[in-house]
């Protein structure tokens, strides 16, 4: 189980209204916290590998974007939760 002010801000981070799909948590430097943390983001990431970004297209001085149509679009990716130590 999660602390309660720790399951709030993930519920909100995993919003789809949210501004930002970043969060920094500080949590005891130990790989158990962290991968607890990541499991309980994943069970709420209703968006999981959701394709997102785009594809920018550059032809001289003629810049052109279009919505990511796969996942090798040079500015696109499959939404995920990871986590990391350092």
């Amino acid at each position: 189980d999660t602390q309660p002010r720790l399951q709030f801000a993930l519920e909100q981070l995993l919003q789809h209204w949210a501004t930002s799909s970043f969060m920094l948590v500080k949590a005891p430097e130990e790989l158990e916290y962290l991968n607890l943390i990541a499991t309980a983001a994943r069970t709420l990431h209703a968006d999981a590998d959701k394709l997102t970004g785009g594809h920018y297209d550059v032809s001289g001085h003629t810049i052109r974007y279009r919505a990511a149509e796969k996942a090798d679009d040079n500015f696109a990716t499959l939404t995920q939760v990871v986590n990391a130590d350092w």
